[in-house]
């Protein structure tokens, strides 16, 4: 892709000195300053920076949807030859889909969970197009082929509910593509996306934009940035702090943000160093539950022997959810699960920790097979082996603050009835940098980074031996998963932690992982020590995982794509 094609085009978003506030019962409170930004046609714009920075707030105001709440203010405001300060509510509702096409990070608020997802693809071909109801689902089925839905005559039918994350994703963006609009602007596009669809995807998108339309792309992911970027805005705080080509802002770097970014990709090169410029790592007292001896290293402290478990699917057929799978967990070791949607890595995460029952096979800890136990057992094993989800605010009541979830934890795993004290609370905040400030704070307060971190504090709680991490970074922005990605090691050393961390983003494995396990269709089909795996992939699909992953060498900002 040549990066500097299109710089004399036709413009069609032009942008100066946009300021974009709320009104909130405390006064005015101003969240995007002095914006400007001039989007071409066959042109790709990316704005990265950190969540709060302000970018999806700004790219909302263009298109008329910041909020009844927000005040919008700009010396120039427009798109094409339409001053967008003065249009009213039919202007923006033709523009929006017609003209621009909103991809929105969270499928699964955006889709109508009452429809199929077919009805929310034939929305806007309903409303701007005159298509007859067999041109309508020809169109829609090859709109979700388009962006990788498998067996699109199935999924049209079904409703959000019943797709993957990263199902609804795609049925999101296929909404957008539905009139093949001039721009598009993607909020965090492929963040729900292992690699294999990410590609897919950012391959639609390359094509749209080699056919001539325009993108504006929000994304923490600097090697998706790298790969389909013009220009690139730096945000933070709410206002610009660097702007530039994309060779100057990832190759050149002038800003101290814009490096602390680019150090924060996790990749094997960044494998035994710290991603966030935060102090050394703590060193705390040892934990007090489940110290290993010596020798204890030898042996495994978690196995799967030929696990398999089925489920039916949408046609009623019975499918393998994951067939076979057998590894073994020694302590103090990360083991990585890396795979596609759908490969079976959520569904043995559940076997593991007892949330659903094996067809066949075995899961041991330390020798025994504890979910097939009497209560008592299963009760005392639970409490080595605790989880931490992608979206931790879904798991927390939203009536209680960070202090009342910790106490929930620590009362339901207390020994001989031991009452939880402030200083548990404290001890476990301060294991996760977070402090007595927290206490009070309720999660709908707290930034995403602070929720993973509380969520973290909880699976603490237990004193566990295994620490299981479900996607448990792929909704965060770089520095913060780099933050997290930097605290889960110093867990890992401080009180001697076996973690299973399963993960789309190969990055991100590579960095923290020793061993890898990689799933396709609920099968193991590589297992190996993570260097060996992503630098010499022996099996096939690991070799398509590896060559599908966007490259981006942070140690010269340079970013390619195979």
């Amino acid at each position: 892709m040549t990066h500097e094609r299109h710089s004399a085009g036709e413009t069609l978003f032009q942008v100066k000195n946009l300021n974009v506030g709320f009104r909130t019962p405390h006064g005015y409170k101003r969240v995007v300053r002095d914006f400007e930004l001039t989007l071409r046609r066959g042109e790709t714009l990316a704005i990265v920076g950190e969540s709060g920075s302000g970018k999806t707030v700004a790219t909302r105001a263009l298109i008329g949807l910041a909020g009844d709440n927000a005040v919008v203010a700009a010396d120039v405001l427009r798109y094409k030859d339409t001053d967008l300060r003065q249009a009213g509510r039919q202007t923006l509702k033709k523009l929006r889909g017609a003209q621009v096409g909103y991809v929105l990070q969270d499928a699964l608020v955006s889709l109508d969970p009452l429809q199929p997802i077919r009805n929310e693809i034939a929305e806007p071909l309903d409303a701007h197009a005159r298509l007859s109801k067999a041109e309508i689902r020809e169109r829609t089925i090859q709109l979700l082929t388009e962006v990788g839905v498998p067996q699109p005559e199935i999924r049209k039918d079904q409703y959000p509910g019943e797709l993957s994350g990263g199902l609804r994703q795609r049925a999101l963006i296929a909404t957008a593509l539905a009139l093949h609009p001039p721009v598009i602007i993607a909020d965090e596009p492929t963040t729900a996306l292992d690699v294999v669809v990410q590609a897919q995807v950012l391959g639609v998108l390359a094509q749209l934009i080699a056919r001539g339309t325009s993108l504006i792309l929000i994304s923490h992911d600097l090697a998706v940035v790298a790969r389909l970027a013009d220009r690139i805005l730096v945000m933070k705080s709410g206002i610009i702090v660097e702007s530039g080509t994309r060779d100057e802002v990832l190759g050149n770097p002038q800003h101290a943000y814009t490096k602390a970014l680019i150090q924060a990709v996790p990749s094997g090169d960044t494998r035994g160093r710290r991603l966030s410029p935060a102090a050394p790592a703590r060193i705390g007292r040892p934990r007090r539950h489940g110290e290993a001896a010596e020798n204890d290293s030898a042996t495994p402290i978690l196995e799967a022997k030929h696990l398999s478990k089925s489920f039916h699917g949408p046609d009623g057929r019975l499918r393998e959810a994951v067939a076979d799978v057998s590894f073994e967990l020694f302590k103090g070791e990360v083991l990585g699960i890396v795979g596609a949607s759908g490969s079976g890595k959520s569904t043995l995460a559940r076997l593991l920790l007892a949330l659903t029952d094996y067809d066949a096979g075995a899961v041991l800890y330390r020798g025994l097979e504890w979910p097939r136990a009497d209560d008592r057992t299963k009760r005392r094993v639970r409490g080595k082996i605790s989880v931490v989800y992608q979206d931790p605010y879904s798991s927390f009541d939203p009536r209680w603050n960070v202090g009342r979830i910790l106490e929930d934890a620590l009362r339901l795993h207390a020994e001989d009835g031991h009452a939880p004290q402030r200083a548990d609370l404290l001890e476990l905040l301060e294991a996760v940098g977070l402090n007595e400030s927290h206490l009070r704070a309720r999660p709908r307060h707290l930034s995403g980074g602070q929720r993973q971190r509380v969520a973290i504090a909880r699976a603490l709680a237990v004193h566990p031996e295994i620490l299981i991490l479900d996607e448990a970074v792929s909704a965060l922005d770089v520095s913060i998963q780099a933050q997290i990605l930097d605290l889960l090691e110093d867990l890992k050393a401080r009180y001697s932690l076996s973690i299973l961390f399963i993960s789309h983003d190969l990055g991100v494995i590579h960095h923290i992982a020793d061993r890898v396990l990689v799933m396709k269709d609920g099968a193991v089909v590589e297992e190996g020590d993570a260097d060996a795996v992503f630098h010499a992939p022996r099996h096939r699909y690991t070799q398509e995982l590896v060559a599908a992953l966007p490259h981006f060498d942070n140690s010269r900002g340079a970013g390619r794509h195979p």
